[in-house]
């Protein structure tokens, strides 16, 4: 999936609220990631591109908007989230 039909997905979805995630990938990984967002705001990802099995999560994105990334969450939520996106990239969620 190029960068513009990411774009694209995110639009279609960008209309929830609370925590969600999303399954993407991009010219720039090798694997999939997982995006985490809070209502409309990129929180980060979640990838596997350090190999092994070894998952990173990286906040924020360059290219996004400033008033787009999230800076402030409940923990808990924040925490379910990032379990959710952790399942989902390790395939145990759909």
């Amino acid at each position: 999936m190029d960068s513009l039909e990411l774009r694209r997905k995110r639009a279609r979805v960008l209309r929830r609220k609370g925590f969600w995630t999303l399954v993407a990938s991009a010219p720039e990984y090798e694997e999939l990631f997982v995006e985490m967002y809070y209502d409309e705001d990129l929180i980060g990802r979640i990838s596997k591109e350090k190999g092994g099995g070894q998952m990173e999560i990286e906040f924020g994105d360059d290219e996004a908007l400033p008033g787009s990334i999230c800076r402030k969450a409940d923990l808990d939520g924040f925490l379910s989230c990032v379990q959710t996106a952790r399942d989902r990239l390790a395939g145990r969620m759909p």
